[in-house]
């Protein structure tokens, strides 16, 4: 895979593991960030 889409597939990972976590989160979740970081994996 050229070493370019890599770096974007890490970043996209990245983020989606970002929303996940913070979707998790049960005190006072900031659902804003969790749409964010999911529309920038996607």
């Amino acid at each position: 895979m050229n070493p370019l889409t890599i770096e974007w597939v890490n970043k996209a990972e990245a983020d989606l593991l970002t929303a996940r976590r913070e979707f998790r989160t049960r005190k006072s979740p900031n659902y804003d960030a969790v749409c964010f970081h999911a529309q920038q994996a996607v």
